[in-house]
């Protein structure tokens, strides 16, 4: 609230982000409010990411509790005059085709060790121990360099997904942008351990238990 206050006295423009988890969903239309009342430009509203601490303490969001995110900030962007946006993360059942920031090289991301990673999302993903978002870092080659593998892991990444989508391989859970990368660079494993969760998909995680490689390893 400080820096907002320092914001509002200069009179700089200013977001509110929000992570939504099973256990404030029920407040973000009291973020809006509070948003509103504070003057912010614009209120992100992101779906929490799954991983192994949130999936212990229950914290994931189901999948149709996105969808009904999705319609409800629909509902407050006819309510209220702050702009109220969806984050990337929510599902997208228009197309396979994400346009995010990563995606799209809109932005790069570096991070506090020098590392160009593929995306922000993907950087020290929270108790994961694999690398594989990594491109180089920046100590070690030039930004050129980087950039250019950084090109070629888009364009294998494409492929796959192309590839997958032509043999009807895409889950129902693939509309899932951020959890679609996340099982790509391997992040979320340890789903493995939760067969009974509603992020499990047998297809992806007990092929891999068995040894399975994908593209995100070659």
């Amino acid at each position: 609230m400080q820096a907002i206050s320092v914001c509002k006295v200069k009179n700089l423009p200013f977001a509110i982000q929000m992570v939504i988890t099973s256990s404030n969903r029920h407040e973000i239309e009291a973020m809006a409010i509070l948003g509103s009342r504070l003057g912010a430009k614009q209120i992100f509203l992101v779906p929490v990411q799954p991983t192994l601490q949130t999936t212990h303490k229950h914290l994931n969001l189901l999948p149709e509790d996105c969808y009904e995110i999705k319609q409800e900030i629909r509902d407050l962007q006819n309510t209220y005059k702050v702009s109220i946006e969806p984050f990337v993360g929510f599902p997208n059942d228009d197309s396979p085709w994400v346009q995010c920031n990563a995606l799209t090289m809109r932005a790069l991301y570096v991070d506090y060790r020098g590392n160009l990673t593929f995306c922000c999302q993907l950087s020290e993903y929270a108790d994961s121990q694999v690398n594989t978002d990594i491109i180089g870092n920046l100590a070690e080659m030039s930004l050129f360099d980087a950039h250019t593998k950084y090109v070629e892991m888009i364009n294998v990444y494409q492929k796959e997904k192309l590839r997958r989508y032509n043999n009807g391989e895409l889950t129902k859970l693939d509309a899932f942008p951020c959890w679609y990368c996340s099982k790509y660079f391997k992040k979320v494993d340890f789903m493995k351990k939760f067969p009974q969760d509603a992020w499990y998909e047998e297809s992806e995680f007990s092929e891999r238990s068995n040894g399975k490689k994908d593209a995100s390893s070659v």
